[in-house]
């Protein structure tokens, strides 16, 4: 995962001593913290630094701090970086408004970061995934796009707002089908992994290194699980979200509770 300036510029990146196949979760003895040109000196100089010599300078690193900034400090400084997006939340559940809400994900990265598995790097905002015609117009622009640290999965985000709605009326009285918005933004979502899959080549060539893609998917973030006021209405949204193979939709308010459970397992309120 890398922390991006709002221009797009990684200046923190989270490496793992060691790295084990199979495993997205993450070990915290694991973990350094570093700016992205000692993470690609690490990298290239692999044998000078070994887990045992990074781990040590990672020890050193944590008792220089302990020393000189009192443990309420950090504890307050990590329930400031989740307690912000959750009143952020609370006072605009009901904005309907797309820029804002790219923006404010755009300005808190780890928001975005707790819903993805493994070590995600974002990949840009306004992201270009192909289709331009021949005069270099009309090209289709997600609004976030994430690459693992392997660089062997794209991952697309589409934000919409709170108050888009999940569902429209009931078909044949058994069930509800999808919104007009929930359905076009399950639709464009497909169409740009279908962009990216058939241009990722030109996308990624001037890209050092260099992607190397095996899957693509996106995450559609959307509407408000507290209008499924019925079981009817539960039941209708869980199988349109369980029926589809590459986009992963979660609510806003889905966001925001695992924002909130994180919160309560570091110790804030």
């Amino acid at each position: 995962m890398s922390f991006v300036t709002t221009e797009g510029h990684p200046y923190l990146e989270i490496a793992r001593i060691v790295r084990r196949p199979g495993r997205d979760s993450l070990d915290l003895n694991d973990i350094l913290v570093v700016c992205p040109d000692h993470h690609r000196l690490m990298d290239s100089r692999f044998s000078e630094f070994s887990a045992k010599s990074l781990r040590t300078l990672k020890a050193k690193h944590e008792i220089g701090l302990i020393k000189t900034r009192p443990l309420s400090a950090v504890e307050s400084e990590f329930t400031k970086l989740f307690k912000r997006p959750l009143s952020f939340w609370e006072s605009n559940k009901d904005c309907d408004n797309e820029d804002i809400w790219q923006t404010f994900l755009e300005e808190n990265p780890h928001v975005l970061a707790t819903l993805l598995p493994g070590d995600y790097l974002q990949f840009g905002r306004k992201v270009l995934v192909g289709g331009k015609d021949d005069r270099d117009q009309n090209g289709g622009k997600a609004d976030f796009a994430y690459v693992p640290s392997t660089y062997h999965r794209l991952t697309i985000v589409e934000i919409k707002t709170p108050k888009a709605a999940l569902l429209g009326s009931k078909y044949r009285n058994q069930c509800h089908r999808p919104s007009a918005e929930l359905g076009g933004s399950i639709v464009q979502s497909l169409h740009y992994i279908r962009l990216a899959q058939s241009e990722f080549e030109h996308l990624s060539r001037k890209r050092d290194p260099r992607p190397k893609l095996t899957s693509i998917n996106a995450v559609l973030i959307i509407g408000n699980r507290e209008t499924l006021d019925n079981d009817c209405k539960e039941n209708s949204f869980e199988l349109i979200r369980s029926g589809l193979n590459n986009v992963q939709i979660i609510t806003f308010d889905e966001v925001f509770a695992k924002i909130g459970g994180l919160l309560r397992a570091g110790g804030g309120k």
